[in-house]
């Protein structure tokens, strides 16, 4: 067994655990990679040969944990998200200025433990020593996430987004809603209603159906009006700024 004891300020901890919010939305479990290249927090809907969400951080190691050592690369899978979270939000409850992470592991660097303590509260979380979480790595990042190798994009507003949402309240048994192409216009709509939020000039036509759920989980910038989508074969991508979204689709023929 082996011990890691590292500080944290409040706001890094915070940040840490505003992200561990967002992912928890998705699924309950989450992944922690220390790698060389930096760290990604991410979780992933649906099983090992098949990716139906993935929610994606990619940080410099020093842009969430500015005392994490960089030469040490471990593989962290929490379980019970929600409850983590508000475990450890009890640890920014204090008056210390820092907070020490303490993180067990084994020689094959699987952490089994992961917690923290400030002068009077210390918390734990067990780890799952498994890997049912697909490893990822920033180089797939770039390959499956980059919209440089999508089939074509577009940008969404964010007031679009926030009427799409209350549109689907309209029909909230259906679980599919409608993304579409006619003269270059991007549509979304269902049965009941139509929406243009943009034009495209891929020279595309086309109808694809997403879940209606997964819009609910993007993450859009409030300091930015706008955000990116990117269409692939068979998904789509969400650059949400400090984060990816990626969620699958069907191609209507």
């Amino acid at each position: 067994m082996e011990e890691l004891i590292f500080k944290v300020t409040k706001e890094e901890l915070k940040k840490f655990l505003d992200l561990v919010k967002e992912l928890v939305k998705i699924d309950d479990n989450f992944k922690i990679l220390f790698l060389e290249k930096g760290v990604l927090v991410y979780t992933i809907l649906g099983e090992q040969s098949k990716i139906n969400a993935l929610k994606i951080f990619p940080f410099k190691t020093s842009e969430l944990f500015s005392e994490f050592p960089e030469d040490l690369f471990l593989n962290i899978t929490l379980m019970d998200g929600k409850k983590f979270h508000d475990k450890m939000n009890f640890l920014l409850d204090t008056d210390d200025e820092t907070i020490d992470i303490i993180i067990h592991y084994n020689k094959d660097k699987f952490a089994y433990s992961f917690g923290g303590k400030n002068t009077l509260l210390e918390v734990r979380a067990t780890c799952q020593m498994s890997n049912n979480i697909k490893d990822l790595t920033f180089e797939i990042i770039k390959e499956r996430l980059n919209s440089d190798y999508c089939d074509w994009k577009f940008d969404m507003k964010n007031d679009d987004l926030s009427k799409v949402l209350r549109l689907n309240k309209l029909d909230s048994e259906k679980e599919l809603i409608t993304i579409r192409i006619e003269k270059d216009d991007v549509i979304f709509s269902d049965n009941q209603w139509d929406l243009k939020v943009n034009k495209t000039d891929y020279g595309k036509e086309g109808t694809w159906n997403i879940r209606k759920e997964y819009l609910k989980y993007i993450l859009n910038d409030t300091a930015k009006d706008s955000f990116e989508i990117s269409v692939f074969p068979s998904y789509m991508v969400v650059n949400e700024t400090k984060s990816y979204f990626l969620f699958s689709m069907d191609l209507v023929d």
